[in-house]
């Protein structure tokens, strides 16, 4: 089973992704539903940070649909989440984002951070298409779309870590 994945690979996979069918995407998010479905209230809980900002709330549903797309894609069907080893993960993710200091500092922490994962690979796909160098940010755009990262972050590095437990079983 392959861990890393170049851009190239990981760029095949959004693009059959996004060619699916609305039907075939239903399906795809049922399944994610029943497969995960703390994760899932994990993310809906996750919703009170955009406020009203729909269009954050669905970039992070449909990124975490992908995720889950990409994950069962190249390693097979992955585990259930628990909300236990949620949680643990949420507390570790709390205290490196503690860690990371403020401003300038904090930025470029979060991006040593998201190089140094395993699954880097995943992490600054998704970093680069959302931290897109064409978009002019405004603070609370930039603040938000760095909340969108680091939720996405935190999927991937679950799945990881989930992952991996499964497969030292």
């Amino acid at each position: 089973m392959k861990t890393t994945l170049t851009d190239q690979e990981i760029s095949n996979i959004v693009d059959k992704f996004e060619e699916l069918d609305e039907k075939v995407i239903e399906n795809l998010s049922q399944e994610f539903a029943k497969q995960q479905p703390y994760l899932i209230s994990f993310i809906e809980a996750a919703y009170e940070i955009f406020e009203d900002e729909e269009d954050y709330i669905e970039e992070l549903d449909y990124n975490a649909l992908l995720i889950d797309y990409i994950f069962t894609k190249t390693l097979g069907e992955q585990p259930t989440i628990m909300p236990d080893f949620l949680e643990k993960k949420d507390d570790e993710h709390l205290s490196i984002i503690e860690q990371l200091g403020e401003d300038e500092e904090f930025d470029d922490g979060l991006y040593g951070l998201f190089e140094s994962h395993p699954r880097a690979d995943l992490i600054l796909y998704f970093y680069g298409d959302l931290f897109d160098e064409d978009i002019d940010f405004d603070d609370e755009a930039l603040e938000l779309t760095t909340q969108l990262m680091l939720l996405i972050y935190f999927i991937i590095d679950v799945y990881h870590q989930a992952a991996n437990q499964t497969n030292e079983a």
